[in-house]
């Protein structure tokens, strides 16, 4: 039986609806995709931190060691020292580090430097002098003018002696010397030889710690008789580098973002067009100003920089806007105020070359006038293709 007209129009009108349907379906979900792929808010898919010190290791002083080698100190306490010496210079050069030797008089062995084969050959160059006299005031104030004059990191000084002092004037001047060291900055270590009496070896601790309860720059002490000499100085190598790297914060935080719809990857894996967004912040604990800070940062390998993302901001309120140059972010923040920050910011972009397995990390390196160099390395993104 053939079909009446309004059969077939009806038909028609049902088809041409499925049809725009259809095409309604597909541009929403062709849209979707695109705005998906395009939208600026993209998917977090990982938010971690991680603080590492320099690559090198702990931070340390820079420094000179003090090494007393007057007729008092028999053959047997110069060998305490020679010895405590090199264990120092082995574990905590780099920095820089010197060597004086003292009696009434103090002579420079050798200058700051990282050389470690010079200051082992200087410390053990050391003989015992005809006399006992000696001046530690005067070696002190050698010592630290010295420090100063080299715009030293974290500065200090390693006593080394009996601590026999001929009269009360000797040690009087002596602790005020050292105190005056410590509202320099300069912190004073003393490692007494196998100190005679209780007054020697309370003398030496007293160069260390007498009368500076606060002060950021107080010292450590230990009595050496020639047993156990590595356990007693690695309390010092650990106060050394709890007091250099307690005047600032360092850190890198990674973000890692990517645009829908790829599904979420598993932590730590990394896809090529990923962003990842960086941020290290570096903040002045102590209670003094920070000098001419710069913070500098490489672009990994494979990974490209977002044009316009570096920015330098500062707790006032205030940014720089920054360029790369060869691939590497130079921030000059200038001084740092107690209690004031800056803070690096800036996004790379996973290139689609990078091979599957391959690990990405980044570094950023501080420094400045009076603070160790230190890097803050970011957590690492694998790639997983």
């Amino acid at each position: 039986m053939p079909k009446s007209k309004a059969h077939k129009k009806g038909n028609s009108k049902k088809s041409n609806f499925l049809r725009i349907y259809a095409v309604l379906f597909l541009t929403a979900t062709a849209g979707l995709a695109l705005l998906f792929k395009f939208s600026p808010l993209f998917k977090q898919i990982q938010q971690n931190a991680q603080v590492l010190q320099s690559s090198t290791g702990p931070v340390y002083p820079e420094h000179f060691y003090v090494m007393d080698n007057s007729g008092s100190i028999t053959s047997d306490r110069l060998k305490i020292e020679k010895a405590a010496s090199n264990y120092l210079i082995d574990r905590i050069v780099p920095p820089r580090g010197g060597v004086y030797k003292f009696t009434n008089v103090a002579s420079l062995l050798a200058n700051l430097t990282l050389n470690k084969t010079t200051l082992h050959n200087a410390a053990n160059s050391l003989k015992v002098a005809e006399g006992g006299a000696r001046d530690f005031k005067l070696a002190i104030n050698v010592a630290v003018d010295k420090l100063l004059a080299q715009n030293a990191v974290c500065p200090a000084i390693v006593i080394l002696s009996d601590g026999k002092f001929s009269t009360e004037q000797v040690r009087t001047d002596a602790l005020a010397a050292a105190a005056t060291a410590r509202s320099k900055g300069v912190a004073i270590y003393g490692i007494a030889a196998k100190p005679r009496s209780q007054q020697d070896s309370d003398f030496i601790k007293d160069l260390a710690k007498g009368n500076c309860s606060g002060s950021p720059h107080c010292g450590e002490f230990q009595v050496l008789t020639g047993a156990t000499i590595g356990t007693k100085l690695n309390t010092i190598m650990n106060h050394m580098k709890t007091r250099c790297s307690s005047k600032f914060s360092f850190t890198k935080e990674l973000l890692l973002y990517r645009d829908g719809p790829i599904s979420e990857p598993p932590f730590n894996e990394g896809y090529p067009g990923d962003r990842a967004y960086y941020k290290i912040p570096f903040t002045n604990i102590d209670t003094t100003d920070l000098l001419n800070i710069s913070i500098t940062d490489t672009i990994p390998s494979y990974m490209t920089y977002l044009p316009g993302s570096a920015k330098l901001y500062y707790s006032n309120g205030s940014y720089t806007q920054l360029y790369p140059v060869n691939n590497v972010i130079t921030a000059n923040v200038g001084n740092v105020s107690p209690g004031n920050w800056a803070r690096l910011e800036f996004v790379t972009i996973i290139n689609a070359d990078v091979p599957n397995g391959y690990v990405i990390t980044n570094k950023a390196t501080v420094t400045g006038s009076n603070i160790s160099n230190i890097d803050a390395i970011s957590p690492a993104i694998t790639i997983k293709l």
